[in-house]
């Protein structure tokens, strides 16, 4: 089985809750800014996206707080919107999770899933003030932040008297050019299901209309399954099998690639016999989002997101 990243940097645990208990107006005894700042804070730049490698180790899945996240290898059309917080100077020379030297005046920011390194440009939603960072750290992980600024980006965006803000978080690439895959880099291929060792059955008729969503508004459906009060559980799919057999031979497989957990379920349809082969629960559509496109890195693909 491949290997879990299980990431004990302390930025990583911490770094979220830099913000969580600020009052309006102060700072953390240790997390301001130095008694002598070293620049001038408004004139620095912000960072200016350009190409970079991207290595392999750095998109491996990650063990945090006893939750699980799988990092995006492709980001080019991620928008999102949230709250964000920053880290200062309790974290100002320590390690992130890029393996640089954390500097809380300079453009930088940490995001749970976004490959690292990228670029991405915050707006305040509340005064519409803009800046681009690079990504070069893991987290915030509580609260449910969505990103964690240096305090650089954050006296940008005129939140630290705050100490959080509603954003919007848009990745962006040299020229706002599709980024090409590697860089040149070559990024080890995840073995595919062997088509002669397992295949994925078609869905009968019936099977697929159990499907409440698709993968192609996963968030929408998760959304709406909020307003409603809907509390069902969330599942991927990944196929139907006539034989049970082939159904414990993709779960073997999945396992081994490091999906958990994967489930083998039986169920009767009319007069045919079909092991459903699922993953889940699910925290959230999101998370189905990013596994459905580990799972078609992997060789499957037409997964089904199902709600039950």
């Amino acid at each position: 089985m491949k290997p879990v990243v299980v990431i004990a940097i302390l930025v990583l645990t911490l770094s979220a809750c830099v913000s969580g208990s600020r009052k309006p107006g102060g700072y953390y005894q240790d997390d301001g800014p130095h008694k002598e700042v070293p620049v001038d804070i408004a004139s620095i730049p912000d960072a200016v996206p350009r190409w970079e490698p991207i290595e392999p180790s750095r998109s491996r899945a990650y063990i945090v707080l006893g939750h699980k996240y799988y990092p995006l290898t492709d980001a080019r059309n991620y928008r999102e919107t949230g709250v964000a917080s920053w880290y200062g100077r309790k974290f100002h020379g320590r390690k992130t999770a890029l393996g640089e030297t954390y500097d809380m005046y300079a453009m930088t920011a940490a995001h749970k899933t976004l490959p690292l390194p990228s670029y991405v440009q915050v707006r305040n939603l509340a005064n519409n003030k803009t800046v681009v960072v690079r990504v070069n750290d893991r987290g915030p992980f509580l609260h449910k932040r969505l990103i964690d600024l240096s305090y650089a980006a954050a006296y940008k965006l005129d939140m630290l008297k705050t100490g959080t803000a509603d954003v919007e978080v848009v990745v962006v690439t040299p020229g706002n050019m599709p980024a090409p895959a590697t860089d040149g880099v070559q990024i080890a291929p995840v073995e595919p299901v062997a088509s002669d060792a397992i295949q994925v059955e078609p869905l009968p008729p019936g099977e697929a209309a159990t499907s409440t969503a698709t993968m192609a508004a996963p968030v929408a459906a998760a959304n709406a399954a909020t307003t409603t009060g809907d509390a069902r559980a969330i599942f991927i799919q990944v196929g139907a099998f006539g034989e049970m057999e082939n159904a414990e031979k993709l779960r073997s497989r999945l396992e081994q690639a490091d999906f958990s957990p994967v489930l083998v379920l039986p169920v009767q349809k009319a007069t045919q016999q079909l092991y459903r082969v699922r993953i889940g629960p699910l925290d959230n559509a999101e998370q189905g989002q990013i596994i459905s496109r580990r799972l078609t890195e992997f060789g499957v693909a037409n997964t089904r997101v199902v709600y039950e």
